[in-house]
């Protein structure tokens, strides 16, 4: 059995800065590494949960088959996480620890995650993937279950691509047609699952997308 931490989150109430209010919402989806429509979905205190876990997740290290937060709660809260979060997260990593103990004793074999260094693996990809993965929102947003005229964006997507989406756009979004969530498919670099339920029903495709002179490119779609 693998287990590892995958972040620290919290539920406390967020407390907003003057600089912070003057930010776009783009500007602060993209500072916690989410599309605009992923940070307009999530609560106020799940951002804050985000947000403590873009800080604290260059201070999760290993210790042999442990973890621990290499970071006192006075320096957390100058990086700008509140008391809350930052308990919160070392309550966390204790009950992951826990966990890897038990797991460890029943005989079963433990993956221990590299937390910060899958954190820069996301942050190194994040340029493009906010690229393809706010192009796909839009996509089902705007034209396959907004009726929008695809042939506006037949530049970004490859032809084969263009004429499955024509065929799924002609079956008509129904009541509650919407995207659930849009992700970069674990292991498979530049492909991307899109999760959304149309007339009651839920369905997945996935997107190989890449960027090309600073624009989306769909180049398959499954």
């Amino acid at each position: 059995m693998a287990t590892g931490v995958a972040g620290c989150t919290s539920g406390s109430k967020t407390n907003e800065t003057p600089q912070e209010d003057t930010l776009t919402v783009a500007d602060k989806a993209h500072e916690l590494y989410m599309t605009v429509a992923e940070y307009e979905a999530m609560a106020p205190e799940m951002r804050e949960a985000r947000r403590n876990s873009v800080i604290l997740s260059e201070y999760v290290k290993r210790d042999g088959m442990r973890y621990f937060l290499d970071i006192t709660e006075e320096k957390a809260g100058e990086l700008g996480v509140n008391p809350e979060g930052f308990r919160e997260c070392v309550a966390q990593i204790e009950a992951a620890n826990k966990m890897i103990a038990e797991q460890m004793e029943a005989g079963d074999t433990v993956e221990m995650v590299d937390v910060y260094g899958e954190f820069l693996k996301m942050k190194e990809r994040f340029p493009q993937s906010i690229v393809v993965r706010e192009f796909l929102y839009d996509l089902y947003g705007k034209y396959v279950f907004g009726g929008g005229n695809l042939d506006e964006i037949k530049e970004c997507v490859a032809p084969e691509v263009l004429e499955l989406l024509i065929k799924e756009a002609q079956a008509g979004a129904r009541d509650g047609s919407k995207v659930n969530l849009i992700l970069e498919e674990d292991g498979q670099e530049d492909w991307y699952l899109v999760s959304f339920t149309d007339g009651g029903k839920d369905g997945l495709h996935r997107f190989k997308g890449t960027v090309k002179d600073g624009k989306p490119y769909i180049e398959e779609m499954e």
